[in-house]
């Protein structure tokens, strides 16, 4: 087998973190130009150790393919790990503006038997990405593929409907937290922000009500940059997915291991009578593949892409009289902290303080409401073909997961006393390679029985 060393731009994953750890505080000394005391030479050294050591790493990482996949690395310890390529169910190829500068790519690749956070990656200049791609894996390409490109709104409004708030404080934080270890007081910076923004509200409220705006803007800035020239592509038996305009990403999926299709809707996409679909692949979670189409064209577009079966349609839902079961405790908990919150919001000095807290709180107690309102109406479980279909919320989502029959993990009725009484359980569906199924409530049980014993 013929091997070939990971293209140099690779030190910067071995060193980025700790040189930019060692270095950071540097920056502020060297602009003031003062004297560096022996503590900064002593660090300096070190940064140059930490490089001597990347170089090393370099140089003894080879990788070879025939037939399989290799990595062989390590300075004082080896480690070699060999991938057949029949076995692998999806590459990714990833380039950041850094990489592109650098004239490199990341070729990830990924197993039906790993984690979906345990991949082996491999550096490759990026002329040489395509002949390594094609080399790991029969993509068995064909000329004339179908492509679904959406438009700028629907990736727009796909970037809204997939951003929070939490998600952005998680990418704000890190830079932050870079920016104070240049010198930078961004503290007092984003106090400041928050005061401008709100300049009639108490300092606590202004900030309180500024970081969950800005944690949702920087996610949707992210969202937009990640999905901007969304496309999927099905090219003779592999599904090819692009995305990204800074950086770009690239991922190649062989029809035979992908075991569902996950249409989500979240409470913006059902507000505009749209939905997105993404395909779980087993070892490769779920990858985006339509952005957000309109509910009259989602089957069509997705036909295209994945094959939809043909066959008789055995259904089951809960019956009318109990789908105000599905979202009866949430109601209740709405309503109870939408009180509170106005009882609070009318006393004394310090329970308006307290209300704060209860804002947000009301907010997704509402939220997670309507969800299980519009799931009360959508809730279903359709054997059709060589594939079932299964309709049922999760969260803050309402998802609807057709999984082929072969790659049906588990099926479960699970039952709680009130449920008992009434003769109803709760039909429970999980995907190989995922964590988490979906669930269809408050079904008949003797129509739940019937149902699972069909998927066997």
């Amino acid at each position: 087998m013929t091997t070939s060393r990971q293209h140099p731009a690779v030190m910067l994953r071995y060193l980025g973190g700790f040189l930019f750890t060692l270095l950071a505080p540097l920056v502020p000394i060297l602009i003031s130009g003062r004297a560096l005391p022996l503590a900064i030479i002593l660090q300096l050294a070190l940064s140059s150790l930490v490089v001597v050591w990347g170089v090393l790493r370099w140089r003894r990482s080879l990788w070879g393919c025939h037939g399989s996949i290799s990595l062989r690395s390590g300075v004082l310890s080896r480690r070699e790990s060999v991938i057949p390529s029949a076995a692998i169910a999806c590459v990714e190829l990833r380039r950041s503006p850094l990489f592109a500068l650098l004239g490199a790519n990341r070729i990830m690749i990924r197993t039906p038997s790993r984690p979906d956070d345990d991949f082996l990656t491999i550096t490759t200049p990026r002329k040489a990405s395509g002949d390594a791609i094609r080399s790991i894996i029969p993509l068995g390409l064909s000329a004339q593929g179908v492509t679904d490109r959406p438009a700028p709104r629907e990736a727009a409004i796909f970037a809204a409907s997939g951003s929070n708030f939490a998600s952005g404080l998680l990418i704000l934080i890190p830079v932050i937290t870079g920016i104070s270890k240049l010198g930078i007081d961004t503290v007092d910076r984003l106090e400041e922000g928050a005061a401008s923004l709100f300049p009639h509200a108490p300092r606590i409220a202004a900030i309180a009500a500024a970081v969950p705006l800005v944690g949702w803007l920087a996610h949707f800035i992210h969202n937009c940059i990640v999905y901007a020239h969304f496309c999927a592509v099905r090219s003779g038996d592999t599904v090819i997915v692009r995305s990204g305009t800074i950086s770009r990403r690239t991922v190649y999926i062989p029809h035979r291991y992908i075991s569902a299709t996950d249409t989500r809707r979240t409470l913006l996409l059902l507000f505009l009578r749209r939905a997105s679909c993404s395909v779980l692949v087993s070892g490769c979670g779920s990858v985006p593949l339509i952005s957000a189409a309109r509910e009259a064209q989602l089957q069509s577009r997705l036909s295209s892409i994945i094959t939809r079966p043909h066959g008789i349609r055995i259904e089951i839902a809960p019956d009318t009289a109990n789908r105000f079961y599905l979202y009866r405790t949430r109601l209740i908990f709405a309503v109870i902290s939408a009180l509170l919150l106005i009882r609070l919001s009318y006393g004394t000095s310090s329970e308006r303080f307290i209300s704060i807290i209860f804002v947000p709180v009301t907010i997704l107690l509402i939220w997670y409401t309507l969800i299980g309102i519009a799931d009360s109406h959508r809730a279903k479980a359709v054997i059709s073909g060589d594939s079932v279909e299964i309709t049922g919320s999760r969260l803050l989502t309402v998802h609807t997961c057709r999984i082929y029959r072969t790659a049906v993990a588990e099926v479960r009725i699970k039952q709680n006393p009130l449920q008992k009484q009434r003769g109803l359980c709760d039909l429970y569906i999980r995907c190989c390679g995922q964590k988490h199924g979906i669930s269809c409530r408050y079904v008949s049980i003797e129509r739940a029985e019937r149902f699972a014993l069909m998927l066997r």
